[in-house]
């Protein structure tokens, strides 16, 4: 399971990495799957509530992960797999590959653009924000 001690550092990893071999090892977890637990693991005890959240995580790829006590398969979602993120749970994930560095290679391409920073990410924020104000809540749909 996610975070469970495997054992020990061997010998060699140890002086590769310059560490104790006492040091131990963890079970790691794929990115998305530590966003989805951050976001959905509060409602894993209740297994009625846990099937109605949705996390959205969003990186180089974005990803809509799903958790829930049965299995739910539907066409254009991969999965569910089962325990992948926490014992006794299903997990299916859909989303795309490469949407977030595609915005990053936009900011830089576009010619009021810049380097994806956060100071970039707060000023195209803000005027979300001021389109959001004056436009109201479906400013999205008008926009192609």
């Amino acid at each position: 399971p996610v975070g469970a001690d495997i054992g020990r550092l061997t010998a060699q990893a140890a002086a590769e990495l310059g560490l104790s071999e006492k040091c131990r090892v963890g079970a790691g977890v794929i990115d998305a799957y530590a966003g989805a637990l951050g976001v959905l693991g509060g409602f894993a005890d209740d297994e009625q509530d846990i099937g109605r959240h949705l996390a959205l995580i969003a990186g180089t790829s974005s990803c809509v992960m799903a958790m829930s006590p049965d299995p739910q398969p539907f066409a254009g979602v991969w999965g569910p797999y089962y325990g992948a993120a926490l014992p006794r749970l299903w997990l299916s994930e859909g989303g795309q590959s490469a949407t977030g560095a595609l915005l990053d290679h936009i900011i830089r391409w576009h010619g009021a653009g810049g380097e994806p920073d956060a100071a970039m990410h707060a000023k195209i924020a803000g005027r979300v924000a001021e389109l959001r104000a004056t436009e109201g809540d479906n400013l999205a749909a008008r926009l192609n």
